[in-house]
């Protein structure tokens, strides 16, 4: 008789097959890890993740389960059917865009057992190092972070059991990570920080400059979830900019804005081109010096008009948040 899993992986992955015989790669090369299992949910992907998940299954040298849902519905449902389905004790989440160390899960079991909810260090992929533009998306956790991110997380399976698992109106991959981890907090659940428990996590880039810049301003759509963060656990507004602004970038956003519609209703007007000026001064100088995105400083000009842009996107998010989840959070 097979000895049950102490702990189950489960991922919930969409459309990025390619990257799934990696991810079971990495998890094959475990070394010291108790008895485990792992569960990856296609997220109704569009690609052939669920032919690539059905070859997977068979030559996987540990227990491998696979599931479906019936419409692309974002990882926290994936993630749900994932924990459901077994009876491991602890549960592992990581990503699809991620390739754990081989003492992962040794290390991710061993603080299960001392606390409730663990999180682990990810770091970038050293292979991504030189692939990074102004515009690439990095995950980076290398520090206790309190947003419980959920590309490198563990839990007791009855802390999930007793919250319900991952609110399932989040409905994009963002938010519902950090507000499983904040429920599991204020129910009393105990954490730790783990930075044994490595993953590596890939930079997110097509490898072009505009093309990034145009998938990071569809990607801002999703901060929306922001306010219903904030609404669900009030104690977040600590942890952002004046309790008012997602970050720090966001007033000096609405500043430059201002100043922008006021030339633009009259541009022949030499004070408000001065105003205008004056008013988007503040943008610039954090964009371009406090907290640029990552390019060299002759591409700056370029550059931080193109941040302004997904910086306005970002803003209307969380002005499209506020409204349906009436909490105000820009």
């Amino acid at each position: 008789m097979p000895t049950p899993p102490s702990i189950a992986v489960v991922v919930s992955t969409y459309n990025r097959s390619a990257l799934l015989p990696r991810l079971v790669a990495a998890l094959a090369a475990q070394r010291d890890a108790p008895p485990f299992e792992a569960i990856i949910v296609d997220d109704c992907s569009a690609d052939d993740t669920w032919v690539t998940l059905q070859g997977l299954v068979s030559d996987a040298p540990f227990p491998l389960t696979i599931g479906r849902t019936p419409e692309n519905s974002g990882p926290a449902t994936g993630r749900n059917i994932g924990w459901r389905s077994t009876c491991a004790p602890f549960v592992a989440f990581t990503d699809d865009d991620c390739v754990p160390h081989p003492s992962w899960l040794a290390s991710m079991a061993k603080a299960l057992e001392e606390a409730d909810v663990v999180q682990g260090l990810t770091d970038v992929d050293p292979n991504w190092e030189g692939g990074r533009g102004p515009f690439a998306r990095v995950q980076v956790v290398v520090e206790w972070s309190g947003l419980f991110d959920g590309c490198n997380m563990g839990y007791r399976r009855h802390v999930l059991e007793r919250l319900g698992g991952f609110d399932e109106r989040y409905r994009r991959p963002f938010g519902e990570d950090v507000d499983l981890g904040w429920r599991a907090v204020e129910s009393g659940a105990t954490t730790a920080w783990a930075p044994d428990a490595m993953v590596m996590h890939d930079v997110e880039t097509t490898g072009d400059r505009i093309a990034d810049w145009v998938v990071w301003v569809r990607d801002t759509r999703r901060r929306r979830y922001a306010p219903l963060m904030v609404k669900s656990h009030p104690g977040l507004r600590a942890a952002m900019h004046r309790r008012l602004f997602y970050t720090p970038s966001h007033p000096s956003t609405l500043l430059a804005l201002a100043g922008l519609t006021a030339l633009a209703a009259s541009p022949s007007s030499r004070r408000h081109w001065a105003a205008a000026a004056a008013m988007s001064a503040p943008y610039v100088w954090r964009r371009g010096v406090v907290d640029p995105r990552p390019a060299r400083t002759v591409w700056l000009p370029v550059v931080v008009p193109m941040t302004f842009v997904g910086d306005l996107a970002e803003v209307w998010a969380m002005v499209k948040g506020s409204i349906r989840y009436r909490t105000l959070l820009l």
